[in-house]
């Protein structure tokens, strides 16, 4: 039975979103509850889910696509998923399968993203959350482990390196995100409507210092 994957009804005062990432691809078997696509709005990222087993068969809405509440993102075939493979090669399609969506299941979207865009490998990294899931904090500590790994390879190639140059981060543009670029776009608002400014008033309080040693002497003997 085919089912037409739509987009999920978004949060109050949110008119659209973006299409940030397929988790499958055509023609691959998925299972019930099994994310298929990431919407990022300016406020959140919402999973859409398979409703059944079966699997998905047309995408139309790739990737960086704007995309509407309710609207259509791909049409999904339900149904029990079985997979007969040759018998010359059934081995080697059985392993291919099994090796999918282990991938996907072991990593939670946002750790999945953060992994491909540092190009790391998320099946190597070991996961703390629960069912050995790996997080964004243990994307974020793999990071940390490499770029220490890269900076100490990199001074042992070069040892005429300066500690100053061999400290030096390097730098790569990517393409915001619909989240942090609404982020972005509200700070720099602010910026330009906000006042900004400093006042200072100067008053002459001659008569209040002369009023207090007056009677500062007074006061202490009777309190």
């Amino acid at each position: 039975m085919m089912v037409e994957i739509k987009a999920p009804q978004f949060p109050e005062s949110i008119a659209d979103g973006e299409v940030a990432m397929w988790h499958v691809a055509v023609g691959e078997a998925v299972r019930r509850d099994q994310v298929l696509v990431d919407i990022e709005t300016d406020k959140v990222v919402l999973e859409v889910v398979a409703p059944s087993d079966g699997t998905l068969t047309v995408v139309h809405k790739a990737e960086g696509d704007t995309v509407l509440a309710e609207e259509v993102l791909g049409e999904f075939e339900a149904g029990e998923v079985a997979v007969v493979a040759p018998d010359d090669e059934g081995p080697e399609v059985q392993t291919s399968t099994d090796e999918t969506p282990s991938a996907e299941v072991i990593a939670s979207p946002a750790a999945k993203k953060m992994a491909d865009e540092n190009e790391i490998d998320v099946t190597r990294i070991e996961g703390t959350g629960k069912g050995d899931r790996v997080t964004k904090e243990d994307v974020l500590k793999a990071v940390a482990k490499l770029e220490g790994q890269k900076e100490k390879t990199a001074s042992t190639n070069m040892p005429g390196l300066s500690h100053d140059a061999g400290n030096e981060r390097i730098e790569r543009r990517v393409p915001m995100t619909r989240l942090r670029a609404s982020i972005a776009r509200r700070l720099v608002e602010a910026q330009q409507t906000a006042a900004m400014l400093t006042t200072f008033n100067e008053i002459d309080m001659q008569a209040i210092m002369d009023l207090r040693s007056r009677y500062k002497d007074d006061f202490a003997k009777s309190h």
